[in-house]
């Protein structure tokens, strides 16, 4: 399983870069990404999912029913998966990137990903070496908590998880406007629940700010909240 779990990650970063590129910006058109970030992420973009997939196999062979439970524990365990993202990974992750900010930590290792001001779908999975560790051990809760108390997982749950935060990963990196209300309005809930790519563009352009993951909750809380409005010149 641990191979088709990364199959499946390679396979849906593929089609997401080439949807953006269909559909957002063909020939790199608006942006104009500079030819050395493309060369960078094209080179980069892949190491953290196959880091991952090693990461996996420790854990396949301590912890066999963290894979291999009944699948009648797929429902329950999806749902576990689902609140423990919530709990445990934004309010980790805010945490975190928010310590990979402080200049020594962002000269280390965050600054490498924060060489792309203008993003595109590959930036999200593009860091520092050492820095996909930090990433491993924050994004890891999100099953490893659930297995811990209740002691089963399957793998479809691990895998549907990486697949499904690489989309909504790449998604907030799309370097697009998207204003719905729903999404914007101050009196929406999902203003606070669920991020737009303008809001991570925010983070790219502001450095200390949107530093949440997908909540923006955690900022408006924080203070670190900042409004951005992307232009057609960005």
């Amino acid at each position: 399983p641990i191979f088709a779990i990364g199959i499946a990650r390679i396979i849906s970063t593929r089609l997401t870069l080439t949807l953006h590129y269909l559909f957002v910006d063909k020939d790199n058109y608006l942006n104009k990404i500079p030819a050395k970030q493309l060369q960078r992420e094209g080179n980069d973009y892949l190491v953290g999912t196959m880091l991952h997939m090693y990461a996996q196999i420790p854990l396949q062979v301590l912890f066999p029913s963290m894979f291999f439970s009944d699948p009648s524990v797929i429902g329950p365990s999806a749902i576990r998966t689902f609140w423990s993202h919530i709990f445990f990974v934004e309010p980790l992750y805010y945490a975190a990137h928010r310590w990979l900010h402080i200049p020594e930590n962002m000269k280390k290792m965050h600054g490498f990903h924060h060489l792309s001001i203008s993003t595109l779908p590959s930036t999200s999975l593009v860091q520092n070496f050492h820095e996909h560790f930090v990433y491993i051990a924050v994004f890891g809760p999100a099953f490893l908590a659930p297995f811990a108390y209740y002691r089963e997982m399957h793998w479809t749950i691990v895998g549907a998880y990486l697949v499904i935060f690489d989309l909504i990963n790449a998604y907030g990196h799309m370097n697009i406007k998207y204003r719905h209300p729903m999404f914007t309005s101050k009196y929406s809930p999902f203003q606070y629940l669920f991020y737009t790519p303008e809001f991570h563009l925010g983070h790219h352009a502001f450095f200390r700010a949107n530093y949440a993951l997908f909540m923006p909750i955690w900022d408006h809380m924080f203070g670190t909240w900042r409004e951005y409005r992307k232009t057609d010149t960005d």
